[in-house]
């Protein structure tokens, strides 16, 4: 498909470069200008990644609610642990909104069981705890990855 993503950032790229960064006077318009090419440049890298993240993502999270399920099943509310259970992955090929969509679900519910642990007893609130923190740890991690251009990191 042309033009594609990454096509029309390289077009918006170009004009800048060529036409609005130079008309540009020195000092903190050019330097937001510049910086506005740097971020375009990342988004131009990783576009086309952003599938995979999201279905990499959307499986830890449907997998901590896998083990949330197995630590809290009695302390959830009503219909929680069904919808958990229930759960079917988008496609392989569904588009960016529809994987962001079951992204927003997922984290919901993971909000919702750590909300109900609260009221449950200490040791299952310690264990959905603990589980939903090694959850954010690889998630930093995978987060880390995705913004990577590169040596940059941000």
């Amino acid at each position: 498909m042309r033009p594609d993503i990454g096509d029309i950032l390289a077009g918006v790229q170009r004009i800048m470069t060529q036409e609005i960064v130079p008309a540009l006077p020195p000092g903190y318009l050019r330097e937001k200008a510049m910086y506005t090419l740097f971020l375009l440049e990342h988004c131009r890298a990783r576009w086309h990644l952003a599938p995979a993240y999201l279905r990499d993502e959307n499986a830890a999270l449907h997998h901590t609610l896998q083990r949330l399920l197995e630590v809290a099943r009695d302390d959830l509310p009503a219909g929680l642990a069904a919808e958990i259970e229930e759960f079917s992955p988008a496609d392989a090929d569904s588009p960016v909104p529809a994987l962001q969509e079951e992204n927003l679900r997922l984290r919901e519910q993971m909000s919702r069981v750590r909300d109900a642990a609260d009221s449950a007893p200490p040791r299952v609130r310690e264990r959905v705890r603990k589980e939903i923190a090694a959850f954010a740890r690889k998630q930093l991690e995978r987060e880390r990855e995705w913004v990577k251009v590169g040596e940059v990191v941000w």
